[in-house]
């Protein structure tokens, strides 16, 4: 099985725990054999802050050291990014986004401004239905905006909210009520040409994919990325080969990874993979 992850974050991100060249090295150790980093360029910050700048340098310069530790191995290794609050900061987003890559996730992990920018994470959801009900209209009108700007080429973890609500925080939430609102998102996806992204969480949320790639395969939908979400190098890999699996289940041969923000096929089943 061709093991590819491409949701993957260094030390260039925030949260990020080590190098480009450690997370490669983790990526050989687990036995991936093709590895996309895509740090975090959040508009909107983890402290909930308007931030509109973004430094590349350091990006380019660790790249440009793990890329030949990677190729010694055999690991082919591309360059990517995971842009969250474009749906605020389109025209901010896009000059960002001038930078030659391989790969562009595109994310929702904060309040829209209009609701104050907090990021998910640090809202208590205990014993709160309406906040919870108040944040998931927020992140799917957020996340509405992003696919109408289209400047991405994969929709990351659409289930993300549920790892807060109902998974740390224990309340009875699902993507059920939001279905028609989704099916519209996943529509606008593949009449566009998008891909949409199964997120691991490092192996802990294949199963919430089940139903939204169900819808998607419904829809008609074909492009699919997989990443683990990864940000330290012993996570790389965690719950590809079961999101492969799972998506066989459903009826996709193949998912994809993307070199020069194009899609290359990659089957299931082989070791080969081809251009789309």
């Amino acid at each position: 099985m061709y093991l590819v992850d491409s949701h993957t974050h260094s030390s260039c991100s925030p949260d990020g725990t080590a190098t480009m060249t450690q997370m490669v090295q983790g990526a050989i150790a687990a036995g991936v054999q093709e590895l996309t980093i895509t740090d975090h360029c959040d508009l909107l910050s983890m402290e909930g802050k308007i931030d509109l700048e973004f430094d590349w340098e350091p990006l380019r310069r660790q790249f440009a050291q793990a890329k030949p530790v990677a190729e010694a191995a055999g690991l082919k290794l591309n360059y990517g990014i995971e842009i969250g609050g474009a749906a605020d900061f389109p025209d901010v987003a896009n000059r960002i986004l001038e930078e030659d890559l391989d790969f562009v996730l595109a994310s929702v992990h904060n309040l829209s401004v209009a609701s104050g920018c907090k990021d998910f994470y640090d809202i208590d959801f205990r014993g709160k239905p309406d906040l919870c009900r108040q944040c998931l209209d927020d992140y799917f009108t957020s996340m509405e905006d992003i696919v109408a700007q289209g400047n991405f080429d994969s929709l990351a973890h659409v289930p993300y909210l549920l790892r807060y609500m109902r998974d740390r925080d224990g309340m009875d939430v699902s993507l059920a009520p939001y279905e028609d609102r989704i099916r519209a998102m996943l529509r606008h996806l593949i009449q566009t040409g998008k891909a949409l992204e199964l997120n691991t969480c490092r192996g802990k949320s294949v199963e919430d994919y089940r139903e939204l790639f169900t819808w998607y395969r419904q829809e008609g939908g074909r492009l699919v990325t997989i990443g683990s979400d990864a940000h330290r190098p012993q996570d790389i890999g965690k719950g590809i080969a079961e999101g492969q699996e799972m998506l066989w289940h459903l009826g996709f041969d193949w998912y994809c990874v993307y070199h020069q923000r194009k899609p290359v096929s990659v089957p299931i089943r082989e070791r080969e993979y081809f251009k789309i």
